[in-house]
């Protein structure tokens, strides 16, 4: 019975969760049209500056690969840790939120600034290590949710819930989401530079 309520749960979130990244990713896409043109030349001069380095050689693999895993391996635990608490839904989701609508502001960002061959960088630029990063936090949330909305149960209804096989799932997917954003994070750090000056050198 108790499995099933679960899976209930989860159906219903991966649906909840999927609305929430597509508005995210549009909204992040459309607010590049909103912003003043003085934070419009910022963005862009941060992807010259960016595709030059790649250009040029010049990247700092190292301080790159610490960057995505401190903010990534930060929010992998802010989210797992919410769930851990009754209090932790909304935040939760408002952290996805800022995730999906990040994305979507980069690939709007990539289109706005080189037209059509935009959407080619932004293809490589995003796959697959962000779109893997973007599944886990989505998995995670939901994991998270189902946690912190077993507790509110708990203690609002004050009912006895045997919290051990919902929290070895907790466990077991944070430990697979840190695994796989290592993962991504050396990909995007160390693998995703050189197939992109590929990309760039190619379509000219």
């Amino acid at each position: 019975m108790d499995k099933v309520k679960i899976f209930k749960v989860n159906k219903k979130l991966s649906y909840c969760i999927l609305i929430i990244t597509i508005i995210a990713i549009v909204a992040g896409s459309l607010f590049l049209t909103i912003l003043k043109d003085t934070d419009k030349t910022s963005i862009f001069d941060s992807l010259d500056l960016f595709i030059n380095n790649i250009n040029n050689n010049e990247l700092s693999y190292g301080i790159a690969l610490k960057s995505s895993l401190i903010s990534n391996l930060l929010i992998i635990f802010l989210i797992w840790l919410l769930g851990i608490s009754i209090i932790g839904i909304p935040v939760i989701l408002f952290i996805y939120f800022i995730k999906a609508f990040a994305l979507g502001l980069s690939i709007s960002s990539l289109i706005a600034k080189f037209g059509m061959k935009g959407c080619i960088y932004a293809l490589f630029y995003i796959f697959p290590h962000h779109i893997i990063n973007l599944a886990i936090f989505a998995i995670l949330s939901i994991y998270s949710i189902i946690y912190s909305f077993k507790l509110s149960e708990s203690f609002f209804k004050k009912e006895q819930i045997d919290f051990k096989p919902i929290m070895d799932k907790h466990k077991y997917v944070l430990l697979l989401s840190i695994l796989i954003v290592i993962l991504t994070s050396l990909y995007g750090t160390y693998i995703m530079p050189y197939v992109f000056k590929i990309v760039l050198n190619f379509i000219k």
